[in-house]
């Protein structure tokens, strides 16, 4: 292997990687330095999971800043941003700024340009460029973690255009594309013009096998013994991983699924714990309690991770993510039992990586999960300084299915990656957002971009794709969104403004419609945002559909939307009867009901509550800004008030006071019912009242009223006619 010091670096960033561990160089990391990549190619790295692709864009991108240069580094997931900031502040000790950017998508983003290195979810640099930020001008180095979602049906279509607008900047940055093993890589180093570096090495070994009748049967040709006592082959897998020191990962295909392995784990795992582990992971129960969440969820994970088990899914809160991630890596949870969605996430390592369920629902139907997902669970196991080998196992019910597995998954290559763009729900979104970012563009100018783009690049040109063009254009100009000047295609201003907000256009006709055509009230206006292609829905469960039928039944005058008839289409209906359960969800939380009762009562996680809350906040902005783009004034008024309700979850009479730091929806009650309902109540009441109250305290206190003194010092400012230097300076 390459020892460091043979890099042509300088000292400093040599001393850094050394005080972090790093003395040589992986095999795929040398051949990324051998191909040139420290030299400014262009490249596509593809290695299994802990294979070092990071540290080959970390050495790229230190280089270039050292150099003056800036970085890009684009990633597909918050949670991913947050640990890349994380891995990278490393870097700060050199005077290297470092910052990250995951929302906030109606910015030019001014204030991003003082980072020598800037991680991104690949929306936020879409929102930016939308936004004609001069950020990209300077960036001489882009990294796009994850490339192979170029796959995702969803999202996909976004980085893709994102890389195509990049590869037409002048000069284009260096683009380096991090992937798991894929089957197409050359496809897309062909694509960003780069070199391929290709490589299965993993510094921790892989085995990948099925099991069945108590007998792991590897693809080596080898065979593993597996006692079987607990009656769930996967409860036996993960028990003989923490009995020999290890630590196991279980994939399950849902929720309930997760949540139910989790539960027949812990009784197993509890056994096998030391007195001192018992004692560590109590601590952990502890700070779960007092993060302050209790609902069923998290009364059940507090029980697992008492016997030394937790469950991971989009229904936990943040804090309760973060809590089980730190136990498991402090090697004191022994099992996490996980969606899939933790495999394309954080990077949690385990010795023994067990699959349970290789189908998934959709549409109702079970289908097997794609080669390349399966890859994905798989290349979590092994960790490394720990483990001398990891492995992967999928759970087989029957010998004709253990044959299968074997032959499907464990031998079988991941699919190709294919271009996504060509979806009209794609297209709608990005042609907009072209034609809105330039003054005036041809379509021969907009086709001409295409042509630079994947789908182009693995279809041979964009022949196929202009009808699709061809039918957003038409949706396009029907409603509004762009017009024809000059024989050239320009955007109105609501067209601007919707591509600005980064909302689906066909969102925007939906919201305008209910907006002209009903009278705004609360529920009304909640289902209406739901039943935009940008918000997601709940599911709706048996037990649901008698309630949320009957609440329709007698609640028919304040939908904005037309209520499909349950008889003639059924799947309509129920279509229809997600979308008010997700209403009924925001509804509930700008009514103050606790969180725990929205968690108990529909049967969904905190996460879900702050997801769909986030994503219902950001909605009703664009809504306002769409509203006072069209003049509706009083529309206009209706939804900012909205959203600052969504956002905090409160009722109106909660505006005043909610806004400043530290109170929230469950303190600004308590202050309200105290008779404390304005600034000017907080200003003239005395901090010992205030401290006094429930749930706030002496120092809670005191942040308010000095916030609240702030308030009255800027209101004095402003009266006195300083302007906003000054305000800022004082």
């Amino acid at each position: 292997m390459m020892l460091i010091d043979e890099l042509n670096l300088p000292e400093q960033v040599l001393k850094t990687l050394e005080e972090h561990g790093v003395k040589r160089l992986y095999p795929p990391q040398e051949a990324a330095v051998r191909n040139g990549v420290l030299n400014g190619k262009n490249a596509v790295l593809a290695a299994p999971t802990a294979a070092g692709k990071t540290l080959v864009a970390e050495l790229c991108m230190i280089k270039k800043v050292l150099e003056g240069g800036r970085a890009l580094y684009l990633v597909p997931l918050r949670a991913i941003a947050n640990e890349k900031f994380q891995e990278f502040s490393k870097w700060c000790g050199l005077g290297v700024k470092v910052g990250v950017s995951t929302s906030d998508y109606d910015s030019v983003g001014y204030e991003l340009e003082k980072f020598d290195i800037l991680i991104c979810t690949n929306e936020k640099a879409d929102a930016l460029m939308r936004h004609g930020s001069s950020l990209f001008s300077k960036v001489n180095v882009v990294v796009a973690d994850e490339v192979h979602l170029l796959n995702e049906p969803s999202r996909g279509a976004t980085l893709e255009v994102v890389l195509t607008k990049l590869k037409k900047l002048a000069p284009p940055p260096q683009i380096l594309a991090l992937s798991a093993t894929i089957k197409n890589a050359d496809e897309i180093s062909g694509w960003i013009n780069g070199v391929l570096i290709f490589s299965d090495w993993r510094p921790v070994p892989l085995k990948e096998g099925v099991f069945f009748g108590g007998v792991v049967e590897f693809n080596d040709g080898t065979f593993s013994i597996v006692e079987e006592h607990a009656g769930n082959a996967a409860v036996d897998l993960a028990a003989d991983t923490v009995k020999n020191g290890g630590q196991a990962l279980i994939f399950e295909s849902t929720r309930r699924g997760s949540m139910a392995i989790a539960s027949a784990s812990s009784s197993v795992i509890a056994h096998l714990l030391t007195r001192q582990e018992r004692r560590s992971l109590r601590e952990i129960v502890a700070e779960l309690i007092a993060s302050g969440e209790k609902n069923k969820i998290s009364e059940r994970l507090a029980l697992t991770i008492e016997r030394g088990v937790a469950f991971h899914h989009a229904g936990l809160s943040a804090i309760q993510r973060r809590i089980v991630e730190h136990g498991f890596k402090e090697n004191l949870i022994k099992v996490i039992c996980a969606t899939p969605t933790l495999a394309a996430g954080v990077n949690l390592p385990a010795r023994r990586v067990i699959i349970r369920n290789y189908r998934r629902s959709e549409g109702g139907i079970r289908t097997p999960i794609p080669v390349f997902e399966y890859k994905q669970m798989a290349g979590r196991a092994g960790r490394p300084k720990y483990d001398v080998v990891g492995e992967a196992i999928l759970v087989a019910k029957n010998g004709k299915e253990k044959s299968l597995l074997m032959k499907r998954y464990v031998k079988g290559e991941p699919e190709r990656v294919e271009s996504k763009l060509s979806s009209e729900n794609a297209l709608r979104c990005h042609v907009l957002s072209l034609v809105a970012s330039s003054n005036e563009m041809t379509e021969e100018e907009l086709l001409s971009f295409f042509s630079g783009s994947f789908y182009a690049h693995q279809q041979g040109g964009y022949v196929k794709i202009l009808p699709a063009i061809k039918n957003v254009l038409k949706f396009l100009l029907d409603h509004g969104f762009i017009r024809v000047l000059n024989e050239a295609l320009a955007a109105s201003l609501l067209g601007k403004r919707v591509a600005e907000v980064y909302v689906d256009p066909l969102s925007a006709v939906k919201i305008v419609n209910g907006l002209k055509t009903m009278p705004l009230s609360e529920i009304g206006y909640l289902h209406l945002i739901c039943t935009t292609p940008d918000m997601p829905r709940l599911y709706l469960t048996k037990k649901d559909y008698p309630f949320f039928h009957e609440f329709v039944e007698n609640n028919k005058d304040i939908f904005m939307t037309e209520i499909p008839d349950y008889e003639s289409d059924p799947v309509e209906y129920e279509w229809f009867l997600s979308e008010v359960k997700t209403a009924f969800l925001l509804k509930e939380w700008i009514s103050e009901v606790e969180e725990d009762v929205i968690v108990d009562f529909l049967d969904v996680g905190a996460g879900d509550i702050y997801r769909l809350v986030e994503i219902a906040e950001w909605l009703t902005y664009a809504a306002s800004e769409i509203a006072k783009t069209l003049g509706m004034t009083d529309e206009t008024r209706f939804l900012r008030k909205m959203q600052e309700r969504i956002k905090y979850g409160i009722k109106e009479e909660l505006l005043g006071i909610v806004r400043l730091e530290g109170i929230g929806r469950v303190r600004a009650r308590i202050l309200f019912n105290a008779g404390i309902r304005s600034i000017n109540d907080l200003k003239h009441t005395s901090l010992e009242k205030i401290a006094s109250l429930p749930k706030i305290g002496l120092e809670t206190a005191r942040k308010i009223k000095d916030q609240v003194s702030s308030e009255e010092k800027k209101r004095e400012l402003k009266a006195g006619g300083l302007n906003q230097v000054k305000l800022t300076e004082f």
